[in-house]
């Protein structure tokens, strides 16, 4: 017997904490207009000296698991070790399944074969289990490959308990949790405009946006925001060399303003075909701009990891100042129009 939920290739897919919840919900198409609304503000949520991650967006994903907030998914949370002293954990997860329920789980990436971890290191990890294949032996869950690509992959039900059963490893008692997902129907979403404006006026601003919702989590000490995470991305990219050390180059914060500058032209595309402001083919045109303009910054920093060739810093360097200038000059447009609509 074989099963597999469907998913979809999510807009924001950079992280995991994101892209599992994303797949789910964006199978509904109601759900782009929720992702869109959340998806506008950036942090600098970690120093670039001390963790690749250091980039990332603010308020959407502290509000994905959040049923109030996000009505497009229904989530039950519980421990991983409460499950198996209870019943045996394949089963549970086989029977989640039967029931279209997905689940995301903390695993140990060591036991995992598609992991870069895998018999190298203990490395805490999160996959979406979608399906299994009984006389196969699998389960099937989305992660990123070694390819670097968001997708189905497949795992012996074997190694998949032993990366479940080892998910925190070194947490005090080891607190694994499992979080299982429904996907809820017939959701109608009401963009707010309002929110779409303070995110952007935070943005441009590059005001803490936590002042302004301190339900979440509350930044790190001298995070940046905003319009000013470009200070952060210049430092970043002036430190590539062959003999520096001081940070890990990595594809990710190029990856997270792409997908940044694509929600930025899904916002105002999906505004303008709702209706919600009038048609402005120079400020499609401007946003258009800026989306390719970041990928191909994301394409330069790929082109010099291949390369290692230093003379492709200024290249970078050149396309990042272009985006937040093209910013400076069209966002406060899109914010005014937006003022006028709330």
């Amino acid at each position: 017997m074989r099963k597999v939920l469907d998913v979809e290739k999510p807009t924001v897919a950079v992280y995991k904490r994101y892209s599992h919840f994303l797949a789910i919900m964006e199978k509904d198409k109601e759900a782009l207009g929720w992702v869109i609304n959340h998806f506008l503000q950036l942090q600098t949520e970690r120093p670039i000296e001390e963790d690749v991650h250091w980039l990332s967006f603010y308020t959407g994903h502290n509000l994905l698991a959040r049923h109030c907030n996000n009505p497009f998914l229904y989530i039950q949370e519980i421990e991983t070790r409460l499950v198996s002293s209870l019943t045996d954990l394949a089963q549970f997860i086989i029977n989640c399944i039967n029931n279209d329920q997905f689940v995301y789980i903390n695993c140990n990436s060591y036991y995992i074969p598609n992991s870069r971890s895998y018999l190298k290191h203990h490395r805490r990890s999160q996959i979406l289990v979608t399906g299994y294949h009984l006389e196969e032996g699998l389960i099937y869950y989305m992660d990123y490959s070694l390819r670097d690509r968001y997708e189905l992959l497949s795992l012996p039900i074997s190694d998949f308990t032993d990366a479940a059963m080892q998910g925190f490893v070194g947490e005090p008692n080891n607190r694994a949790k499992i979080l299982v997902i429904e996907r809820e129907k017939d959701v109608k979403y009401q963009f707010n405009i309002r929110l779409a404006y303070n995110l952007l006026d935070d943005y441009l601003h590059a005001r803490n946006t936590y002042e302004r919702f301190s339900v979440f989590p509350k930044p790190r000490d001298h995070a940046l925001f905003g319009m000013d995470i470009y200070n952060d991305f210049s430092r970043f990219i002036e430190l590539i060399g062959e003999n520096n050390t001081e940070v890990d180059q990595t594809i990710l914060p190029y990856q997270v303003l792409m997908e940044h500058k694509r929600c930025l032209l899904l916002l105002i595309q999906y505004l303008t075909e709702h209706s919600y402001i009038e048609h402005s083919d120079d400020l499609i045109l401007a946003f258009a701009k800026i989306d390719e303009k970041a990928r191909i910054l994301r394409n330069i920093y790929i082109k010099y990891h291949l390369s290692k060739d230093i003379s492709l810093k200024k290249r970078l360097l050149l396309h990042l100042y272009e985006i937040k200038n093209m910013e400076l000059d069209y966002i406060p447009k899109l914010i005014t129009i937006l003022e006028k609509r709330i």
